[in-house]
């Protein structure tokens, strides 16, 4: 029964991570400060790409 339990949590994970798209600066954890963030690398190289602006990707974990 645990080993099903640790799977579904498992397979569940990345359609949890995949909900937010970008981030509110105005309710995210203090930890990625008051920038809004794009959380998919295919979304920001696409918008960088459009508006003619560098891309910065940062790589971290945020506590919680």
């Amino acid at each position: 029964m645990a080993k099903l339990i640790a799977l579904m949590l498992l397979l569940a994970a990345p359609m949890h991570a995949a909900e937010a798209e970008t981030t509110d600066p105005e309710t995210q954890p203090a930890e990625l400060g008051s920038v809004h963030w794009y959380r998919n690398v295919d979304t920001g190289i696409e918008l960088a790409t459009e508006q003619g602006k560098p891309i910065f990707l940062q790589f971290q974990e945020v506590p919680g």
